[in-house]
């Protein structure tokens, strides 16, 4: 909880009061805890060293994705009419970019993981300039 409250995320931006924060915060990240594990079924408790830090990392990213998604929900409130508001934009590119280190690490668990029945991940990368594309 702490590593996402020091990358910014704060209860002001959901329109919460601080002491309530916590325990909302720790609801969505038990959310994302649990559906990454029905994603990756075992591996997702038995991973260890390499494939568990992975592990670690996509469900931060996963977490980050779900808290810019629902500060988009607020902002496109208040966005204006034409949708030209640059805030709104911003928080889009910033979520699919959070999802899509997720899912870097997610097909990089795949590697260092036991396979588990019923789950297939991949990545498709799409991007306009080679620098924002992540090399192995």
């Amino acid at each position: 909880m702490q590593h996402l409250i020091a990358m910014g995320f704060h209860a002001p931006m959901y329109g919460m009061e601080p002491e309530d924060f916590p325990l909302w915060l720790q609801g969505l990240i038990d959310e994302q805890a649990q559906d990454l594990e029905e994603r990756l079924g075992d591996a997702y408790v038995t991973a260890q060293g390499e494939a568990s830090r992975r592990i670690r990392l996509a469900e931060k990213a996963l977490c980050c994705a779900e808290l810019t998604q629902r500060r988009l929900v607020q902002q496109m409130a208040l966005a204006v009419p034409t949708g030209e508001d640059g805030a709104v934009a911003d928080l889009q590119t910033q979520r699919a970019n959070y999802l899509a280190e997720a899912d870097y690490w997610l097909e990089r668990v795949a590697g260092t993981a036991v396979a588990t029945p019923g789950y297939a991940g991949g990545v498709c990368v799409s991007a306009p300039d080679r620098a924002a594309w992540r090399s192995p």
